[in-house]
């Protein structure tokens, strides 16, 4: 798939045909919010040579100091963030599904706690509001080179083992607890911090390994069809996807082109500007299931999830 100057994300027709398209009902959503800004490799910005913080936890929405141009680097981030919140909002509110990725909240690092998304009371909100839930994963048990802690939030089930539910907890001066264990039972390599050959080391992370993407298209599948989730359909799941994936009428769409396969909808959209940032957006949509919605949480709160953590 290629990028244009027509997929540019802060553009406001390009969200409000997204809106409008969510609204119709029954669509599964896949966000993935530009996460630059958020990155805790900022943070050892005196161990490795390179750009400073441009937000934490007390400036979530960026330090106030910041310069003209990383400013407008800050709210561009902030924008794409706000504009998936409300097209999760709009999805689930016409009975669609929708799962919200970005890295896990991993707290202290050099004295410092870093901003994260996961700490946005308008995050938290889906939680009560859509009947949420939420969950971290290692991305190494998944074929990624490194173990890349990563969070998903939405109303797509699992119990997949290598997922472990729950929201970051802390202890009191604000270093990492859990759901994640301390290590993820692999030997690695390769080094997120720092540069290889001119490059940064964190540039190819960003990609999901297949493993993940196979994962995401599997929770997609079980929401959009009837195939079940017992045992028998269990034993192996890449031959369960395979079977679904051959046999069902979807129609898979992106920019650059498209093939097609069943009565589900998908479309893949990539964004970028002149500031620099990016966002990515997956939709599909099954015509004949479209899926319940999931239920609200009487009194519950952003503020009282934030309290008892």
């Amino acid at each position: 798939m290629e990028l244009s100057p027509d997929h540019d994300l802060t553009d406001l027709s390009i969200w409000e045909d997204i809106w409008a398209t969510l609204a119709e009902g029954g669509w599964t959503l896949i966000v993935s919010p530009p996460c630059n800004t958020f990155s805790r490799a900022w943070f050892h910005f005196q161990d490795w040579p390179g750009p400073r913080p441009l937000r934490n936890f007390n400036w979530l929405r960026g330090f106030p100091w910041l310069s003209q141009h990383h400013r407008a680097v800050v709210e561009e981030a902030n924008l794409f963030v706000d504009r998936c919140i409300r097209a999760c909002l709009v999805c689930h509110s016409a009975g669609g599904k929708f799962i919200i990725e970005h890295p896990e909240d991993l707290g202290l690092v050099k004295d410092e706690r870093p901003g994260s998304i996961w700490q946005w009371i308008e995050i938290l909100d889906l939680i009560p509001t859509c009947g949420a839930i939420t969950f971290a994963i290692q991305q190494c048990h998944f074929g990624a080179l490194t173990p890349k802690p990563t969070r998903f939030l939405g109303t797509l089930a699992t119990d997949d083992k290598r997922c472990h539910a729950g929201l970051p907890r802390f202890d009191k001066i604000g270093a990492y607890k859990g759901p994640l264990p301390k290590s993820c039972g692999h030997v690695h390599k390769h080094k997120l911090l720092g540069k290889t050959a001119n490059k940064w080391n964190t540039s190819p992370s960003a990609s999901y390994p297949p493993g993940l993407c196979e994962f995401l298209a599997g929770l997609v599948l079980n929401a959009a069809h009837s195939f079940g989730r017992g045992s028998k359909n269990q034993q192996d799941k890449g031959q369960t996807f395979s079977a679904v994936n051959s046999t069902s009428d979807t129609d898979f769409t992106t920019p650059g082109g498209s093939s097609s396969r069943g009565g589900a909808k998908a479309s893949l959209g990539g964004g970028s500007s002149s500031v620099g940032g990016s966002s990515s957006l997956v939709t599909a949509k099954n015509s004949a299931c479209g899926g319940s919605s999931s239920t609200t949480t009487p009194g519950l709160t952003a503020e009282k999830i934030i309290n008892s953590r």
